[in-house]
């Protein structure tokens, strides 16, 4: 998905792509002014020059003391979304977030919704439904296919896993290397898909 949205700005740059992976092993990633800050962050990037609002932001906390709260990035954040015909943002495993993540979801993700097309993607999802007239909640959970990151590993691993195709060919042709490096990637994944690196 990330691959084709950052294919659309590749041939229209009035449209903005940002992303965020959630880790619960990355701590400082996890809290909600992160979150928005590496939002924040992209978007500026996307543009050749700052915006008066984030040139501000900049010299407000280039000191190096201290983070600008959830409130101010979250106003730079929809500030920065104006400057774009249309914006995708995709948050990933929002259940990895340490905070209370219906909160993040609520009440600062989805009031993005009116400005951005968003995404946010999680293994418990929380819904609404009418049964027998009466409004009702439900939860969901996304069921670990192990099949299907199984399916992933394979299909990774003969394509190429490196960036050096000397690498890929080696580990092609030596299958007792593939197998572990296929067997290692699905125990990583605990029925998730987790990226595997060969440097």
């Amino acid at each position: 998905m990330i691959d084709h949205l950052i294919e659309l700005r590749k041939k229209d740059t009035s449209i903005a792509v940002a992303w965020v992976y959630c880790d619960s092993k990355e701590t400082k990633a996890q809290r909600a002014a992160s979150l928005l800050r590496s939002l924040l962050r992209q978007l500026i990037q996307l543009r050749a020059e700052l915006s008066e609002s984030s040139g501000d932001l900049y010299k407000n906390y280039t000191d190096g003391h201290g983070y600008p709260q959830v409130n101010e990035v979250f106003r730079h954040l929809q500030s920065e979304i104006e400057r774009f015909s249309r914006v995708y943002v995709v948050i990933d495993g929002l259940e990895e977030c340490r905070e209370d993540r219906n909160k993040i979801r609520d009440e600062l993700l989805l009031p993005l919704r009116s400005r951005v097309n968003l995404m946010i993607t999680a293994r418990r999802i929380r819904y609404r439904e009418f049964t027998n007239g009466q409004l009702e909640t439900r939860e969901h959970e996304l069921k670990r296919h192990h099949r299907d990151v199984d399916t992933y590993a394979t299909a990774r691993v003969e394509r190429g896993i490196s960036g050096f195709d000397e690498l890929n060919e080696v580990i092609r042709e030596d299958t007792d290397l593939s197998e572990r490096l296929r067997n290692r990637l699905i125990t990583a994944a605990d029925g998730l898909y987790v990226p595997l690196q060969c440097t």
